[in-house]
């Protein structure tokens, strides 16, 4: 080991590598070692502050200077710094390497020693061989004289290794005897070792039997001297791989420590260079610093000559603007007094209002007040100028909200009233712009007052400045949310917090909250405290709003591209107009903010420059935007006929919910079928043929789809009222004559001309005075008070269509007047001049097209009553016919009048043709199909409807549609029972329906849900599950069956599809429907021969049971609902009886059994009032008996062989045998096939008249007077004014008490009668005196007094009066008179004494009269009053002047009007009525107290005697008595024949 260390430190190869890098680092450093000068003290001094007054110049040279002094100084810094970053990397790269370098020396010194360490344990076996061996043992070798091969091979082995010349045995001898041979061996050189020994010995070593271990056997020396041998060769072998590893490895230390000591130098040398070359960088980065300072303040002087360029060339072209825009705001300013009084008040006042009533109100009323006080305002005055913006408005649009005027107010008032808003919204149009408007922030805040969170939620949005919306309200708020209304927030007068208290806790107030209330009510009443508490605003929808509404869906439909780019150029626009305002914004906040220097803020400056390029952009595409929208519009507004007719028939089916509450209809249900018009109606290339194709498909789908929902009395009036408004939208209509047509002579008094001939009609020749006198303006002639004067002005002056601004519902504190919703669309849509576009620029055209006929008619109608007059028996003539409007009218009129003035004309003599007329002027100006409403059809009902458009029968008396609904089930796999489910509804059934209609949305099931109106409370819960079931499955349909009712919710009604059922129209068709469900095999279930016979008269009576319905109280008191499940029953009791006569085989039947199981029990089991249960059981006698098996003498029903009618029973036969007969029947039948008289049908044709009229008038807007004429508001005060003029004074009631003393009967009736008589005229005397306060604006209008106006407007009798007044059913005219003739009587009687003839009539209650008169008599002769009654008898007086005077006991009686029957003047009997005389004034009836023990009547008719034509209703109310007369018929043609007495009429 120690020689191997000595040979590798002699190694010295890598010396020279070593010198040679030493010489280049120091090169190296040597050539890095100069340093640089500092700056020149010109340069330095260039730094100073500069006194001269030109500093930019001075900075500019001194910047030239430095930037010189600075390139000569890079230089030198430069060279500097080149040296020492190249001494340091040389430095760097030579330590780099050195670490190299001792690794890999480390690495290779190692292997060596590695490769060392395999030998040396054989040299460790050797070395101990060779101390083992002693001189003895090479003695005894040394011995051998011829020594052992083996041996002696050993021997030889040494001696090659001791390089002996002789290599023998002698020669081993000689060696192994030298003293020192086993130290010569121990101290041998082993690396001088050759390859020569080493190829000598291999001759020995490769003999198999040549090893230590061998050799050792033979002898102990010769073993130990062939294991050093072997040792020695061994390491032989070791030492030629590691000795030039190790030479390597001493050579490299060597260089390596060389190495060490130049980087030593090295590193000293940068050390220097560093510190040389930090002085001159702190130098340089000092000169630059100052370079790089003047460069930036001249930069900065740079930019801020550019920013005050563009500044001043930005700016320069607002200047103009904003300098405009200055003077403008500072005019404005002077002017902020009256826009913000206008504006406050508009805010605070005109929510509750229609448009039509906002603008007068606004534009007209209160500006011009501002004006005339000298206020300064702003002319002309927009709202939306100071209260809302395009921009806003726009957005808005975008929304959903309607961009009409009336909207946009809407959308003002809804976000700037410091009110929360209470939006009227029957057409949902708010609630769809709120939700859309809020969006997902109301998600949860969506309730009503019957959900059980909406208070936590109203927290919650309270809490957080969340919105919340209430919506379904009805008209009543409850007063839990009363301080949110209020807002009476508390603050904090320490922390500043404001809480609010909510229910029973205190919620903190944030100002961002804010409350929508929504209620889909079209004409909700809401007190003065809910108005002061929000602010109430009708969204009712306009017509003009709506017309263009429909304009965008049908151009969306025909013209798809044309409305995508309508809606593109709105969107567009409106985001333009956004982004500029935003950027104006930005820029004006900017300027007013900036701090510092303005030219220093780029974000400023390039805010200027994106408005300036924005703005330019924008205004160039806004250019362009409304050049393409006055294309498109151009082309969209060709398309306006459909939306204007839509647009009207829309309001025509909006507005029957005044007749019905079950006629309410949803814009979303209309839209519906306005899509399935587009969508089905005959396409044709030309537009113009296309858009007649449209709105006749539109108009006649409108008319079927509301047929669909109509009962059959109201759907004439529909056709009529749809005809009416399509040419009062063509300009068409002349409201003046329409106003007569519906109203006739309004006026207060009888016409001083008399009525020329007796059988002219009353009302009709007050209507003949007033027609002639039509279109002639202000003209009191003829007898015309005041009042009448202002009719006719009122009528004569409506000609321009000039729509009262009444509110579209009762506000009571704002005096807003009751009106429907269709009245709030229609008064926009007729103003003066209006264009059907919606227009308001004034039109000629228009104008002249319905102002000039009025003077028309003057020369038309002024000579009709002369006329009239002078062809008594032409008049008569025409009159007599049956029917008149077929034929022309006496005197020419005929060719002078259209179709609608000669229904002005039938109106004043034949009422009961007026019918007729209007569906003749129906089909002349529509066409015959619109007198022809559509047959129910079950399937296409099923087909209209959908899984989330319930279905909803609305029931009439004798219509069950359940067993319909039932067979259309079976046709269409939905099995009643199984899918499906059906419950009538009654108390408790509610959670057992909710269940039903849960599993049948989710299983597609059909539920039908019966007789909802008798569960009216479970109803809103019906329509909140509705509201929820979202997504049923598609084959869910839901079929809900009610009477007419209330209390139906508008929710599900404005949702469904509406269904009115009602039983057959006729005789034939009802006995068709009847026998369309009686089968032969029903037939047969009988065996008896009667059975077929009977089933037919049953079906007969079940036909004239519910047929005689039609006419009225004619027919029945009370309307019953007879219906199939009566005839089912009926059926089946007569089959059981039958059957068991014919299995007994008895001959007669049980017909008293009979009769009153049907007309007691079944039928009769319906029937309240006693006189229709004599109706009934006349029937059933004149029907049920052994006549009706009488071959002799065949029973008829009726037969009548002049018109060819026979109403047989059939001869016993098959089914098909009855069913070919019914089928031979007419059509319409005659009244005298219920028993009734030939003039039932003219009363059911005129009741039918009056009713139409009376809906009509109340589906018309309320219009006021113009061209000149008094207004509606005049009118209607100078009405009051002379109903107050003629009211008398209230009788002295303690005067009079004290005249009388102690009272008879009827003294006491008197007194009753004069107390309440003191009631009314003070009911009406205040209620008129606080009209006319009202209507001069000193009070508020309530509802009461609205609806009393509305009734003087209208000529009816106040509801409030009708309250306090005996039942009657005349208009206001003849009601004043007749209330005149009541106080006379009262008078006469005060002063007096009881009059000889009472006028029963005028007593407020006249049985208290009869009664008085039976116990006056009682007291005089002592009867017991229990057992004492009245008979009758009729004088042959006819008036009251021919009595000779007042009966002892007992009174005559006056006012008494037969109906159903004339007197028989000369024999004093009933007799049948005259044709066209519906009702005969009975002559003085003398009424006779008697003890009914003693009262025997023969050859009498029990007459009832009614109050008035109404007769009695189902609770009773409305009988006075009944009445004895003569007659000699038999009593069941009178019964049949409906004869009653009342005591007053309707004229």
């Amino acid at each position: 080991a120690a020689a191997f260390g000595a040979h590798n430190s002699s190694s010295s190869d890598s010396a020279r590598h070593g010198g040679t890098g030493s010489s280049l680092f120091a090169a190296a450093v040597v050539g890095s070692s100069s340093s640089s000068p500092s700056p020149p003290d010109a340069v330095v001094s260039s730094f100073s502050p500069i006194s001269s007054g030109d500093e930019e110049r001075s900075r500019a040279s001194a910047f030239e200077a430095s930037s010189a002094w600075r390139t000569r100084s890079n230089s030198k810094s430069n060279t500097s710094n080149s040296a020492s970053r190249a001494a340091a990397t040389a430095a760097a790269a030579k330590e780099e390497q050195l670490k190299v370098d001792s690794a890999r020396i480390a690495v290779e010194k190692q292997e060596a020693e590695d490769d060392l360490a395999k030998a040396i344990p054989a040299l460790e076996a050797a070395a101990e061989a060779l101390k083992n061996l002693k001189k003895e043992d090479i003695t005894e070798i040394k011995a051998f004289a011829k020594p052992p091969a083996a041996v002696q091979k050993v021997c030889e082995c040494v001696q090659i290794l001791k390089k002996e010349k002789e290599i023998s045995w002698a020669g081993a001898k000689l060696m192994l005897g030298a003293g020192d041979f086993l130290k010569s061996l121990q101290q041998y050189d082993k690396d001088a070792i050759t390859d020569r020994m080493i190829k000598d010995l291999r001759v020995y070593t490769k003999e198999k039997n040549f090893n230590p271990e061998a050799v050792t056997v033979v002898s102990k020396a010769g073993g130990g001297l062939l294991t050093w041998v072997f040792a020695m060769i061994n390491y032989n072998a070791v030492a030629r791989t590691v000795n030039p590893k190790r030479a390597a490895v001493a050579s490299a230390e060597k260089t390596l420590r060389l190495s060490e000591k130049e980087l030593a130098k090295t590193k000293k040398a940068v050390a220097a260079l560093n510190e040389q070359l930090a002085e001159l960088s702190g130098r340089f980065e000092a000169s630059t610093a100052e370079q790089r300072r003047l460069k930036d303040e001249a930069e900065l002087m740079e930019r801020r000559l550019a920013a005050a360029e563009k500044l001043i060339s930005g700016l320069a072209s607002e200047r103009v603007r904003w300098t405009s825009d200055l003077a403008a705001l500072a005019v404005k300013r002077e002017k902020l007094l009256g826009d913000c009084l206008l504006t406050s008040s508009f805010l605070s006042y005109t929510g509750a209002f229609t448009f039509d009533f906002r603008r007068r109100l606004t534009y007209e009323l209160w500006a011009n007040d501002i004006a005339a006080r000298g206020m300064p305002m702003t002319s002309p005055f927009r709202l939306e100028d100071l209260l809302t913006s395009e921009v806003e408005t726009g957005q808005w649009s975008s929304d959903g909200l309607p961009s009409d005027e009336l909207s946009v107010q809407n959308g003002i008032l809804t976000t700037r009233a410091s009110r929360f808003a209470l939006c009227v919204d029957p057409q949902m149009q708010a609630v769809n712009w709120i939700k859309r408007r809020e969006g997902k922030k109301l998600d949860g805040k969506v309730k009503t007052f019957n959900d059980s969170d909406f208070l936590k939620q109203l927290e919650l949005a309270v809490q957080y400045g969340l919105p919340f919306l209430f919506e379904n309200l009805d008209e009543y708020i409850d007063p839990v949310i009363d301080p949110v209304l209020e807002k009476n927030i508390v603050v904090n007068e320490t922390t500043g917090a404001k809480t609010i208290v909510l229910g029973d806790k205190e919620v903190d107030w944030d100002d961002n909250f804010t409350m929508y209330l929504c209620t889909k009510l079209p004409n909700p009443h809401y007190g003065p405290e809910v108005s002061g508490k929000t602010m109430i605003i009708n969204y009712s929808v306009t017509q003009q709003g709506l017309q263009e509404q429909l304009l965008n869906v049908t151009v969306k439909h025909e013209r798809p591209d044309l409305e995508e780019e309508r809606e593109r150029l709105v969107k567009d626009m409106s985001e333009s107009k956004t982004l500029l305002k935003q950027l104006e914004d930005t820029l004006l906040r900017e300027l007013a903010t900036a701090q510092g220097n303005i030219l220093d803020n780029a974000a400023l400056i390039e805010t200027l420059e994106n408005t300036k390029k924005k703005a330019v952009e924008i205004a160039e595409n806004l250019e362009a935007a409304q050049k393409t929208a006055v294309e498109l519009e151009t082309t969209r507004v060709k398309y306006a006929p459909v939306a204007k007719r839509g647009s009207i028939l829309f309001f025509v089916m909006s507005g029957l919910s005044v007749i019905n509450t079950m006629y309410e209809n949803s814009l979303n249900m209309y839209l519906t079928v306005f899509h399935l018009t587009l969508e089905t109606s005959k396409k044709d290339n030309a537009l113009e043929q296309r858009l007649r194709n449209v709105v006749e498909a539109l108009t006649y789908d409108v008319y079927n789809f509301t047929c669909l929902g109509l009962f059959e009395k109201h759907k004439l009036m529909l056709s009529f009222q749809m005809t009416i408004k399509i040419e009062d939208g063509e300009g068409a209509l002349n409201r003046e004559q329409l106003d007569f047509f519906l109203k006739g002579n309004l006026s207060l008094e009888k016409s001083a001309r008399a009525k020329p001939f007796e059988w002219w009609p009353d009302q009709g020749w007050e209507d003949v005075v007033r027609l002639t006198r039509l279109g002639a303006g202000l003209d009191g002639g003829d007898g015309g008070d005041g009042a009448e004067a202002g009719a006719d002005a009122a009528d004569a002056g409506d000609v321009s269509g000039d729509v009262a601004g009444e509110t579209a519902f009762e506000e009571t504190n704002e005096g807003s007047g009751e009106e429907t919703a269709d009245e709030a669309g229609e008064e926009t849509a007729l103003e003066p001049g209006e264009e059907a576009g919606g227009s308001r620029a004034a039109s000629p055209e228009k104008t002249k097209k319905i102002a000039l006929p009025a003077k028309e008619n003057a020369s038309k109608f002024a000579s009709l009553a002369d006329h009239i007059e002078a062809h008594e028996a032409e008049w008569r003539a025409w009159y007599d016919l049956e029917a008149p409007e077929q034929s022309p009218f006496p005197g020419g009129f005929s060719e002078t009048l259209d179709t609608f003035e000669q229904m002005l004309l039938l109106r004043c003599v034949r009422v009961d043709r007026v019918t007729v007329a209007i569906t003749r002027y129906v089909i002349d100006r529509m066409s015959e199909r619109y007198v022809q409403p559509p047959n129910l059809d079950y399937e296409k009902i099923y087909g209209m409807s959908n899984a989330l458009t319930p279905v909803v029968f609305v029931l009439s008396p004798g219509a069950d549609p359940a067993f319909d609904v039932f067979r259309l089930g079976e046709r269409m796999g939905y099995k009643p029972g199984a899918k499906l489910k059906y419950m009538a509804l009654g108390q408790g059934m509610g959670p057992k329906a909710a269940e039903m209609l849960e599993m049948g949305s989710a299983r597609g099931l059909w539920v039908m849900l019966q007789n909802c109106h008798l569960l009216p409370s479970w109803l809103k819960t019906l329509e909140k599950i509705l509201e929820k079931i979202t997504k049923p499955a598609n084959e869910f349909r839901l079929w809900l069956t009610t009477d007419p009712t209330d209390k139906f919710p508008l929710g599900i009604l404005q949702r469904s599809l509406k269904v009115v059922t009602e039983p057959p129209n006729g005789l034939k068709l009802n006995m068709r429907a009847t026998y369309a469900k009686i089968t032969e095999r029903t037939l047969s279930d009988c065996p008896h021969p009667g059975y077929r016979p009977l089933t037919y008269v049953l079906a007969f009576f079940h036909a004239v049971a519910q047929e005689r319905r039609k006419y009225g109280k004619l027919g029945w008191n009370v309307s019953y609902d007879f219906n199939e499940t009566d005839f089912r029953i009926s059926h089946l009791l007569i089959n059981t009886y039958l059957t068991k006569a014919h299995d007994n085989g008895d001959d007669t039947l049980p017909w008293g059994t009979l009769r009153y199981l049907i007309g007691e029990a079944m039928y009769g089991g319906r029937v309240s009032d006693s006189f229709d249960r004599r109706v009934l059981n006349t029937y059933l006698n004149e029907y049920l008996g052994d006549f009706l098996f009488d071959a002799f003498q065949p029973f008829h029903f009726y037969a009548n062989e002049r018109i060819g009618v026979d109403y047989v029973v059939p001869a016993s036969g098959h089914r098909d045998v009855y069913a070919g007969v019914i089928d031979s029947l007419p059509l319409v039948q005659t009244p005298e096939a219920f028993g009734l008289h030939g003039n039932a049908d003219i009363a059911y044709y005129t009741s039918a008249t009056k009713e139409l009229w009376s809906n009509l008038v109340d589906l018309q807007p309320r219009v006021v007077a113009g061209g000149g004429g008094v207004s509606r508001e005049d009118f209607i005060s100078s009405v009051a004014a002379d109903i107050l003029a003629r009211l008398p004074s209230a009788f002295d009631m303690p005067t009079i008490k004290k005249k009388i003393g102690v009272p008879s009967p009827t003294q006491v009736v008197l007194l009753q009668e004069l107390a309440r008589f003191n009631l009314l005229v003070d009911k009406m005397r205040s209620t008129l005196k606080s009209l006319q306060k009202a209507l001069a604006g000193e009070i508020g209008m309530s509802g009461d007094l609205d609806a009393l106006a509305t009734s003087l407007f209208n000529g009816q009798l106040p509801a409030a009066w009708a309250k306090m007044t005996a039942a009657t059913e005349k208009k206001l005219g003849s009601w004043i008179l007749w209330f005149e003739r009541r106080f006379a009587q009262y008078a006469r009687w005060t002063e007096e004494g009881e009059p000889a003839v009472m006028w029963l009539s005028g007593l407020h209650i006249p049985e208290t009269y009869t009664a008085a008169l039976v116990q006056t008599a009682c007291r005089d002769k002592g009867w017991p009053l229990d057992k004492s009654t009245l008979y009758t008898e009729v004088t042959r007086h006819a008036d009251a002047s021919d009595v000779p005077g007042k009966l002892e006991h007992g009174a005559y009686i006056e006012g008494l009007y037969l109906e159903g029957a004339s007197w028989d003047v000369e024999r004093s009997i009933l007799k049948r009525q005259e044709p066209k005389v519906l009702v005969t004034e009975l002559p003085i009836l003398q009424v006779i107290p008697i003890e009914a023990s003693k009262l025997k009547l023969q050859g009498t008719f029990k007459t009832p005697v009614y109050v008035t034509q109404s007769r009695r209703n189902a609770m009773g109310v409305g009988l006075v008595m009944e009445a004895d007369l003569a007659t000699d018929e038999h009593a069941s043609h009178w019964t049949l024949q409906g004869v009653a007495l009342t005591l007053n009429i309707d004229q």
